[in-house]
Parts: C-alpha cells; sequence; structure tokens
C-alpha cells in the first residue's frame, strides 16, 4: 500500500510503504520507510511491526482514512499518519499513528507522539526545537487538534500540550464534520492553518451551524508559544443561500514570511482561481482572479523561482477533462497591475510604412503578468504584430488595442496614401493556353498600382465584364475558359490618392485568342515488356487522349492516363517489333462534342 513521499532538506527522498495486518499479527511489517538518494538508490530502511501501539495496539490496515507527511529536525525524521487499530477486544477504530525515525541508521526512536481519534488528515511541521502537529478529529478530540512537542537530542520528541483549534459541532465519533483542512505551515512565531468549512460555532455573515449549509474558506493563526488562536474566513459566502462550490484551499510558502492560498470557484460554465497574498499574521497583503483556471483536490502547488506551478485537470462546464493533466503556472504576484498605457494614442503613418508602439505599466514595478495581446479593429488599414508594431496597409483609420490582464488601452491610427498626380501607366497585356479551360494572362508591374483590374468579353458579348481585381504582386491570372470560344481581355492598374480615392491606367491594349486545347508535349515511345509503350505529357483541364498508330486512331484513354502499351506492336512467337508511326492528341468534351487538339509530333521506335 502507497503511503506518502518527502523530499527532505538532507537532500535524500523518503517514501512509505504498507501492507495489510488482518491477522492481527504482531510481529509482520506492517509499515515501512524507505531511504533513497536523490539518484533513486536505496540507501536504508525501518521496518516497524504490526504491533505498534499508539494508545491502543496494533496497525490493521497502514494509512487508513488518512494522509501521511514527514518533517525533518536534524537527524531524525517525524512521519505523521493513521492506521485502523486492533487493540480494542476486536473492534478496528481508526486513530492516527506516528514514527520517529533515526535516518543515520534507519532505526526506530520509541518517543512520545499525539493521539487523536478518528484523524482524518494529518500534518507536521517543525521549527528546530519543536515539532507542531495537525489532527482532524471526529471524536477525541472532535475538531482541529495542533499539538506541540519538544524535541530533544538523540530524536526523542515530548509532548507540551495540545489545544482543539477549531471545535466541531455534532455528535462524538460522527464521521461527517463538514471541515477539509488542506494546508498546515510555520511563518515566524506563527501556525498557519487553511481549509474549508461550515460554520460550526464560527458565525459567517451571522449565521453559525452544523449540516446542510455552505462551506467558506477560512485560516487559523495560531501563537505556537502561547498556542492562542485567531479564526478567519477569507471568504463569506452565504452558508444557506445558493450552493457554492470551491475547491480546498492551498497554502504556499513564497518567501519572507509570506503565503500565498489558492482556491477556485466553480460554475456550471467557468472556474476562476483566487489568489491571496497574506503575511504571517493573516492579513491579505492583495488578491487577484484568474479566469478558467482550476486546482485540483490532489495538486499540491510548488514555489518554483517566483512562480507557483501545480498540475490538474482541465475543467469545462462543470467537469473536469480527465484525459488530459495540465501545468500551470502563475507568478507570486506582489504587486499587482492596475493600469497599461502606450506611448502614442494618436499616429499617423503613411502607407507601406511601420511604426512600434510601446506599453507601460501601472505600477512600474509590478510583478503581475504583462503578457500584452494586440489587436486592430482594421487589419486591412492597419495591422499589428505581436511586438506591438504597427503596418500600414491602405488608407483610412483603425484603432490598436493593447490588453494586459483586465486592463487595455487604445491608439487611433490614420494611414495616408502619399499625394501622386502622376497617372499610372497602362499595363502590357500578353495571353498563353497551356491548360484546355484555362487561358494564362501575364503584364508587367505598373509603378504606383495598388492592384489591377481583369475584363473579358467573349465573341458573343456585346460589353466587357470585370472578372477579377488583384492587390498589388500579383502579376498573372489564370481565366476559365472552354475550348472553341474566342475571348477577349483587357486589364488596367489601379491606385489611391492622397484624400483616398481611386485613380485608374488606361487600358491595355486588347487581347484575343480563341480557346484551344493544347498538345500533349514530351511524346515518346519505348520497347516495353509485349508491346511498344507511347507516353506523353498531361493536359491541364483535358478530358482525355486519342493515340494514333500509322495515321488512325487507336486508343482512347481518360485525363488520368499519360502512357499506353501498343501489344499489336510485338509478335510474341518471334519476339520481334513493328515499327509504328504515333502521335496523340488531347480532347475536351464540350456539350457532348470532343474538341481536339493539334496532334504532337511523329514518334517511332527509331526516333
Amino acid at each position: 500500500m502507497w503511503g506518502g513521499f518527502y523530499a527532505a532538506p538532507d537532500g535524500n527522498f523518503y517514501v512509505a510503504a504498507g501492507q495489510k495486518n488482518l491477522n492481527e499479527d504482531n510481529s509482520i511489517t506492517a509499515v515501512r520507510i524507505l531511504k533513497y538518494s536523490c539518484a533513486w538508490k536505496l540507501l536504508g530502511a525501518t521496518d516497524i511491526g504490526g504491533g505498534y501501539t499508539n494508545m491502543f495496539e496494533g496497525i490493521y490496515i497502514p494509512f487508513d482514512a488518512a494522509s501521511l507527511r514527514m518533517t525533518q529536525i536534524g537527524s531524525t525524521l517525524i512521519v505523521h499518519t493513521g492506521r485502523e487499530m486492533y487493540g480494542m477486544e476486536g473492534i478496528h477504530h481508526q486513530s492516527n499513528i506516528t514514527f520517529v525515525i533515526n535516518i543515520q541508521d534507519m532505526t526506530l526512536i520509541n518517543s512520545d507522539m499525539p493521539y487523536c481519534s478518528h484523524s482524518f488528515n494529518q500534518f507536521v511541521v517543525n521549527d528546530g526545537s519543536h515539532v507542531y502537529f495537525l489532527d482532524h478529529g471526529d471524536a477525541y478530540y472532535r475538531g482541529l487538534i495542533l499539538s506541540s512537542f519538544s524535541a530533544y537530542s538523540g530524536g526523542y520528541i515530548a509532548q507540551e500540550r495540545a489545544v482543539n483549534i477549531f471545535p466541531f459541532m455534532g455528535a462524538t465519533g460522527d464521521n461527517y464534520t463538514g471541515c477539509e483542512v488542506t494546508g498546515f505551515s510555520l511563518a515566524g512565531n506563527n501556525l498557519i492553518t487553511v481549509g474549508k468549512s461550515v460554520p460550526h460555532g464560527f458565525a459567517v455573515n451571522g449565521q453559525t451551524g452544523y449540516e446542510n449549509l455552505n462551506k467558506n474558506i477560512f485560516m487559523i493563526i495560531t501563537d505556537k508559544n502561547s498556542m492562542a488562536s485567531r479564526f478567519i474566513w477569507l471568504t463569506q459566502y452565504s452558508p444557506s443561500g445558493a450552493e457554492i462550490t470551491l475547491t480546498e484551499p492551498k497554502l504556499i510558502p513564497v518567501g519572507n514570511n509570506q503565503y500565498a492560498v489558492l482556491f477556485s470557484e466553480e460554475t456550471s460554465d467557468q472556474s476562476i482561481l483566487h489568489y491571496l497574498l497574506m503575511d504571517m499574521s493573516g492579513n491579505v497583503i492583495l488578491s487577484k482572479l484568474y479566469k478558467n483556471v482550476t486546482i485540483q483536490t490532489d495538486s499540491q502547488p510548488i514555489l518554483w523561482g517566483r512562480n507557483i506551478v501545480w498540475v490538474s485537470g482541465n475543467y469545462d462546464n462543470g467537469n473536469y477533462d480527465s484525459s488530459r493533466t495540465y501545468l500551470y503556472e502563475i507568478p507570486v504576484v506582489t504587486i499587482p497591475l492596475n493600469g497599461i498605457a502606450l506611448n502614442q494614442t494618436n499616429l499617423t503613418i503613411d502607407e507601406g510604412n511601420t511604426q512600434k508602439l510601446t506599453p507601460s505599466f501601472t505600477p512600474s514595478n509590478s510583478d503581475d503578468v504583462k503578457d500584452v495581446v494586440w489587436t486592430s479593429s482594421n487589419p486591412g488599414v492597419a495591422s499589428v504584430s505581436e511586438d506591438g508594431t504597427i503596418q500600414g496597409n491602405g488608407y483610412g483609420q483603425a484603432v490598436i488595442t493593447a490588453s494586459a490582464g483586465d486592463f487595455q488601452t487604445q491608439c487611433q491610427v490614420t494611414v495616408k496614401v502619399s499625394e501622386n498626380n502622376t497617372p499610372l501607366t497602362k499595363p502590357v497585356l500578353k495571353l498563353s493556353q497551356k491548360a484546355a479551360d484555362q487561358i494564362h494572362l501575364t503584364w508587367k508591374k505598373v509603378p504606383g498600382a495598388k492592384g489591377y483590374q481583369i475584363y473579358c468579353r467573349t465573341d458573343s458579348q456585346s460589353s466587357y465584364k470585370r472578372i477579377k481585381t488583384l492587390k498589388t504582386g500579383s502579376l498573372s491570372f489564370d481565366a476559365a475558359v472552354v475550348p472553341g470560344v474566342t475571348y477577349s481581355f483587357k486589364v488596367r492598374a489601379y491606385g489611391t490618392n492622397a484624400s483616398g480615392k481611386n485613380k485608374y491606367s488606361k487600358f491595355s491594349a486588347v487581347k484575343s485568342r480563341k480557346a484551344a486545347v493544347p498538345a500533349p508535349s514530351k511524346v515518346s515511345c519505348k520497347m516495353s515488356n509485349g508491346g511498344t509503350e507511347v507516353s506523353w505529357t498531361k493536359v491541364a483541364g483535358a478530358s482525355g487522349y486519342v493515340i494514333y498508330r500509322n495515321g488512325s486512331a487507336a486508343k482512347t484513354v481518360k485525363s488520368s492516363v499519360s502512357t499506353w502499351k501498343d501489344t499489336k506492336a510485338y509478335d510474341s512467337q518471334t519476339g520481334m517489333y513493328w515499327v509504328y508511326n504515333y502521335y496523340v492528341k488531347a480532347f475536351k468534351t464540350v456539350n457532348g462534342k470532343r474538341i481536339y487538339s493539334k496532334p504532337t509530333k511523329t514518334v517511332n521506335l527509331y526516333s
């Protein structure tokens, strides 16, 4: 059975494991504490027998209804956990149990230990001279029991006192307590406890009580010397109001006797992470919210550099995505962000030029998240990159927005087009055709042009129609055509003056072409196993091909085919090939009629 893990200050790892002892055998090893190097080399182990006693004898089931935590004080390892016992005439009650171990030789030290029954959660910390235990009990005692022990040379610890820092209402031994304690730590002279609970005797909005009430997040500050406690509700949702779902709070030391408390408030559609920075007296220094961030019960955040990191599933519409685990990270915010500004709020740039915006933050020394998201209200006029660089794309105005967290600021951008009264020169148009269903138009770049407009008409049309508008950089276009139809094309360039109005060049000279089916290229033939193989290059848009042998059609194939084997050119009896002449025509089927290309050159085995 798994017990727990501890990365100790001595640089070693300690692992607790155990096994059930249902035969109530005092001699069986019920718990084993293993010592590993940080490279996972086993350095030693301590075996703890089934008859180990704390008030009552025996370990019937180790770790049952309990947690397990450890602490190191000098050369002593203290393991605090729970167990089912068997020393009560066959009744298997549950209580806490503690193991004190000399980590130099991994021997068990016979020492005092706290007692709490039933103890459903166990914590332990030390300050070098004292060890402090926290137990969540439901009977003897019923509440959160804080125990102080003095530590002596040789590893022996002796109890000084125990106090109930959070008494629970309800009958002795009632397993339901309405409380979950999830954090216990030491800060200066104070012991800090966090959890969530129904009110019990500590009123929330004037209401006390025990059963069928909402839970709130609490903190208890206990002076380690006097053991006097101060109870604080960190949230105060109505105990009898609408149901509130809060995750168990996590307590993370962040240095300078400060602590972060993290918990999530979950609704049907999202999870909001609450971050509280607190001093050792329980005062909230600042608070911050992170939307769509969650923290699950079985995850304990740690401090990594100046960030708090943890793992959790993804919360979505009231459920966790159990198929994926995510690594979350937030900064240890001590100075929250409360504003963002830009070095310019209005600027004018010329089309094609760039200018960079620089953000500033208030306060300037904030350690909050400062990731800036940039957006443009009209990217066609002005776009913005991830580093705040604006690109002028066209005449007009756009609003650039910089967002950081819940704060945003804006800059009004005007893009101008330089005044140019020089007329645009007309394009020079050329036509070509390499596909059965397209005529290829090309022209040279016109200085100052923003784009080009293409007009077309057929021999059956009386007027030209604009078929395409292309932006700068496009100097060609493939127009869809039907073979056998004559098409006339003309192109003009367009630009923009400083007032934003379009200006146009004169049209190019009209170029006309009767759409045809291009002939295949690279026709050839060669000897092949069992016949002469004729091959050719495909024609885009063709419906198929006809192969001619000595001037007569020998085979028609689909457009996907580019080779054909003439088996009649081979005499299987003699192994000889007849030398035939071949050529190929492509065709396009239009309205049920084939329109053919010109024939390719003629080839034979000699050629």
